[in-house]
């Protein structure tokens, strides 16, 4: 009996004294590798300077003042981690301006839209902010020619960011609440080569002012939903420029059918008095688009440095 309960002991301690056979390193998820490539990309472009003029053509299309045409000389200088813009309003619908309202001219371009958004990658991506969102791997896409890894951000319920505001409809009555649980933020475009932000999508939870927007249409008897998307198409020095905007406010009214106030004040430029008057007469109300293209041509760049030793200087 002990003989064999001896056996079965020195069976059991065989393995444990044969050599370890060495195991493979377990990868870590892709979504944490996607991660990490892009928090990368991330550093280099927080640490990057440039200084460099484009042209800014705006294309504006609304119901009632068809087509308006602008092109901005534009300059943009990063340096010290700080933006720094300077619009000249040069053509307006394919006349020359000669002498432009500088300040009015600026405002229109500047509430629409910022080079800031060329920074937005590090807000979203960048290893020091991921404790704001919840991040996950919603597939693949071809962008500008490029194979990339679709990532999308949600609020985390502690956000101390204000929940977008939805339209729901009890008993008939509709009213704005607050999204519930963890909305989409953004989703995210990532290089699957050099982990660049080729582009991204803004979704009502990441859009600065969206509360106020959706408000003011609800109170004039609209509905409103917002399309933001951003291109970054000109690769230099490993970092990406954005070369792409389009902005989209699609309005329509509550009830089908019915004759929403007039007067919409979004607190966007241009819509108020591209709308003016929605529905009444012997017009019915129905769906309206204010679409605002930006995109960016003839990148002349000037001195620009970066942190990354791995990158050279820009002349």
């Amino acid at each position: 009996m002990t003989f064999s309960r001896n056996i079965v002991l020195w069976t059991a301690l065989i393995p444990l004294l044969l050599p370890a056979t060495p195991q493979k390193a377990m990868e870590p998820p892709l979504i944490v590798t996607i991660l990490d490539g892009a928090a990368a990309y991330c550093q280099r472009l927080e640490h990057a300077a440039f200084r460099f003029t484009v042209l800014e053509k705006v294309r504006q299309r609304t119901h009632k003042r068809g087509v308006q045409r602008l092109v901005y000389d534009y300059q943009i200088v990063k340096e010290d981690g700080n933006i720094h813009e300077q619009r000249i309003l040069k053509r307006r619908d394919g006349e020359a301006v000669a002498a432009p309202n500088e300040n009015e001219n600026q405002r229109f371009a500047a509430e629409l839209f910022s080079y800031r958004a060329a920074l937005a990658p590090i807000y979203l991506l960048g290893e020091g902010y991921r404790h704001r969102f919840r991040y996950a791997l919603t597939g693949k896409r071809r962008m500008l020619d490029r194979s990339a890894w679709e990532v999308t951000l949600f609020r985390r319920p502690e956000s101390p960011v204000p929940a977008p505001l939805v339209l729901r409809k009890h008993g008939g009555q509709a009213g704005l609440e607050p999204a519930e649980g963890e909305p989409r933020v953004v989703s995210v475009w990532i290089d699957r080569e050099d982990f660049s932000v080729l582009g991204f999508r803004v979704y009502p939870a990441g859009i600065s002012g969206y509360n106020k927007i959706v408000k003011a249409a609800f109170h004039r008897g609209l509905e409103v939903k917002v399309k933001d998307i951003h291109f970054f198409g000109l690769l230099r020095d490993g970092i990406r420029y954005p070369t792409r905007t389009e902005i989209v406010l699609t309005y329509s009214p509550l009830n089908p059918g019915s004759s929403p106030a007039t007067g919409i004040n979004s607190h966007v430029p241009g819509v108020s008095s591209a709308l003016g008057r929605v529905g009444g007469g012997r017009r019915r109300a129905s769906e309206i688009k204010v679409a605002t293209v930006f995109t960016y041509v003839n990148h002349r760049f000037f001195t620009a440095r970066s942190a990354d030793p791995e990158y050279p200087d820009l002349q």
